[in-house]
Parts: structure tokens; sequence; C-alpha cells
């Protein structure tokens, strides 16, 4: 008995933890855009990244972690990270704002490239790291190599 009850509620769980998985699957990010960058200090910046997320599914999702290299022409530029958690509404369509920070590692190839903090080439910098979303008691950690920002959030 205690075994049909095991593996009944075995089958129930992976049954469920499958079904998860798929709903997450139709979580998506619309558009995103650059709210402001504010510098403290001439290595480190705090940037509002502006994300529109659809989540159809019945679980609030949490953005708990995402560290990553920025790299341009030059190489490993910098390193940015999330400041705080981010949650998203179960069944919402709405805005949400992503508080990243933005230490330079290599101010030489940052100038060298002439690029402008205040309105950064989002789509050219390329982005390699991790982050780790949570959807209850699921979550995935995605491991991400040399993409831009638009391809990581449309793959999201």
């Amino acid at each position: 008995m205690k075994k049909i009850l095991l593996r009944s509620g075995f089958v129930s769980f992976l049954f469920l933890f499958s079904s998860c998985v798929a709903n997450l699957d139709r979580v998506r990010i619309d558009s995103y855009s650059l709210e402001n960058v504010a510098f403290s200090g001439a290595s480190k910046a705090k940037i509002n990244l502006s994300i529109k997320v659809y989540n159809p599914t019945a679980r609030k999702l949490t953005l708990e972690h995402a560290a990553f290299d920025v790299s341009g022409d030059g190489g490993v530029i910098a390193r940015l990270h999330l400041m705080e958690a981010v949650e998203i509404p179960a069944e919402s369509d709405g805005y949400h704002s992503l508080p990243v920070e933005l230490n330079i590692t290599n101010m030489l190839a940052l100038l060298a490239g002439g690029m402008d903090l205040n309105n950064p080439p989002l789509d050219k910098l390329l982005l390699s790291g991790s982050l780790k979303v949570k959807a209850g008691m699921l979550s995935r950690t995605i491991t991400v190599q040399n993409k831009t920002i638009g391809q990581l959030l449309k793959e999201l």
C-alpha cells in the first residue's frame, strides 16, 4: 500500500512539475529600455532597466539573481549584477524596473571603444554569466554566453 501511495505521489509530482515548466515557457518579455543611469564615482553606475513582462501563469515569478561580465570591442569592460530581487505578479502584463549595478573593470577598453555610458549601446554589448528565476518551488538558472541584452531577454 505504501509503495502504491509513494508511486502515485511521485507521478503526481512529476505531472505538476512538468506542467509548471511548460507554463513558464509561456512567459515572455516584450520590450526593454534604459530608464536612467546614476554614477557613483568613476567606475560604478546604478542603472534601472525597464522590461515589459507578460506572465500568464498562476505563479508569481521572482528574478533572484543575475550577474554578468559585459564585453565590448576591447574584451570584458565591466561586471553587471542585479541589486535586489524583482517580483513579477501572477497573471500580469506590465513594466518592471530591474535595478542593476555596473562596475567598470577595464576603463581603458571602455574609453578606447568610445562608449557613452549615459546612452550605452545595449544591443552591441555582450553578456556572459547567469541569472536565476523562481516560480513557487520551481527555480531555473539560466547560463548565458556572449549574448546581447536583447537576445537574452527574448530567450528567457
